[in-house]
């Protein structure tokens, strides 16, 4: 049951209950002794409920300790429940192999098909032919996960707070990966570094083997962010995309292009921010645009109309089977010009429950609905996972039924060279 709900087969359970449980069977009768006697003789009730918390805190150290034995429990991934089945009936017949040898094939046979099943995701290839983006449900933020047809696999964003009470790249992010099985990421993209963005990198970043750290290479303006990237830097993962001129790339046949920002982009209207912020981190967002066969999405980072107006001057091919809405929906954003320019088939809405700024706002949403878009929404729809095979996509929301809906005909840019730190494996 660990397995299937935590994605954790707790190889330390057994030893660490011989350890804890004889210290268990003496705390809790103690503690009822020490509640009776208390109600009698305030005195000796103190004395036994402190010896009960001693004995307590002995257990909480011996199962710290145990958890901190490496490998005590691996993560090994979404199981289903027929595997559950099969794991159990697997043990029953271990545990009565010495008297059947029925039993002993039995356990043998499990024991085949349960490390066969361990193991699938190091002896098979990876990749499904397809690419897969799913735009997790982090609340008020982003982070998107990103499946390459031949595997090779992107996280954009990782959510996160401006509190610090709530890791959502532990809550959230990294368990997605465990579910679906992940252990590597080629590549970690901050898009800009705001809190509800970026925060959430950190946890991905160090407990999953990551090829390369993408971000804009903005001044450095916050503690949590230049740890971020100071960690990324040291273990010689960190690139500045903007600052390295990189146009295009292409990862197992997705042309993945950067459209922004750009050593040509200036914002033109100042604005207020928070303290310590620059207040045109969002319009210095990276936008990604990826296109596999007639399909194309468009990754917004949280641009306002002023960075939305520059793109749409610029003459960039903005059109996108799919958009994640620029800032989560705000008014700032989605300018109808560039709504018009990217004429998407489906808006892609990450935002949370009841939001205190109103996102997604009933004037954007109307822009995308008046073009003929599908909306779907994180707050709504919880985690939305979109795949395509180049010719039509596949909408599947986590709550609601999945949709399939076909690919006009894309307009094909002409290749421009890769940048050679770039390609990818």
């Amino acid at each position: 049951l660990i397995l299937y709900y935590f994605q954790r087969l707790p190889l330390i359970a057994a030893p660490a209950n011989v350890i804890v449980v004889p210290i268990a069977s003496f705390a809790v009768p103690l503690a009822l002794l020490a509640s009776v006697v208390a109600q009698l003789w305030q005195a000796l009730g103190d004395v036994l409920l402190w010896l009960t918390g001693a004995l307590v805190t002995v257990i909480y150290a011996l199962i710290r300790w145990c958890a901190a034995v490496p490998y005590a429990a691996p993560r090994l991934g979404a199981v289903s429940w027929p595997l559950v089945g099969f794991i159990y009936a697997t043990l029953w017949a271990l545990a009565y192999s010495r008297r059947s040898r029925l039993a002993r094939w039995g356990a043998v046979s499990g024991g085949v098909v349960v490390g066969a099943w361990l193991l699938w995701p190091w002896l098979l290839p990876d990749g499904h032919g397809q690419l897969q983006v799913t735009f997790l449900d982090v609340g008020h933020g982003d982070a998107t996960v990103i499946r390459f047809p031949h595997g090779t696999t992107m996280l954009v964003d990782g959510g996160g707070s401006y509190r610090d009470d709530v890791d959502i790249g532990e809550r959230v992010v990294a368990p997605f990966l465990w579910h679906e099985r992940l252990r590597r990421l080629d590549y970690v993209v901050a898009t800009h570094p705001h809190p509800d963005h970026a925060k959430g990198l950190r946890f991905p970043l160090q407990h999953f083997r990551v090829r390369q750290f993408w971000d804009n290479g903005a001044p450095l303006r916050s503690q949590w962010y230049s740890e971020l990237r100071q960690e990324a830097m040291t273990r010689g993962l960190y690139r500045d995309v903007v600052d390295e001129g990189v146009a295009s790339m292409t990862i197992d046949g997705v042309r993945l292009e950067v459209l922004h920002p750009t050593a040509a982009y200036q914002p033109q209207a100042k604005r207020r921010g928070r303290a310590g912020e620059d207040p045109d981190e969002n319009n210095r967002s990276l936008v990604l645009k990826l296109t596999y066969g007639r399909a194309s999405f468009l990754l917004t980072g949280d641009i306002e109309q002023d960075a939305e107006a520059f793109l749409v001057r610029m003459g960039h091919d903005l059109r996108a089977t799919v958009v994640k809405a620029p800032h989560h929906g705000s008014r700032t954003s989605s300018s109808e010009p560039f709504v018009r320019a990217v004429n998407p088939s489906v808006a892609v809405f990450s935002v949370p429950h009841d939001s205190r700024f109103g996102h997604p706002h009933p004037v954007v949403l109307e822009r995308y609905r008046a073009l003929g878009a599908l909306i779907v929404r994180t707050d709504e729809h919880g985690a939305i996972t979109v795949r395509t095979d180049g010719h039509s996509i596949w909408v599947e929301p986590y709550v609601g039924e999945s949709v399939v809906l076909p690919i006009p005909a894309a307009h094909r840019l002409a290749e421009t060279p890769r940048q050679p730190w770039m390609e990818a494996r």
